[in-house]
């Protein structure tokens, strides 16, 4: 298996469509990283505001250090 990402969506009936003339810049994925346990490395991922947990850093260097951190 190679690098793998994730990508979380809301419905269409949870999303506020009320406004669909925004900026396209509401509809655009956010990179956030992750850590794989099996490769010890962190992998960036694209999300759409949705939910997450606590395995989902703002950049590579937070997910780094944080798993750097918490190696047993």
């Amino acid at each position: 298996m190679g690098k793998q990402s994730g990508l979380c969506s809301l419905a269409d009936s949870q999303r506020d469509n009320s406004d669909d003339e925004k900026s396209d810049a509401k509809n655009k994925l956010l990179i956030r990283y992750y850590f794989d346990t099996t490769t010890q490395q962190c992998y960036q991922f694209g999300v759409d505001n949705c939910g997450g947990n606590e395995n989902r850093f703002e950049t590579l260097a937070a997910c780094q250090a944080f798993c750097e951190l918490n190696k047993t």
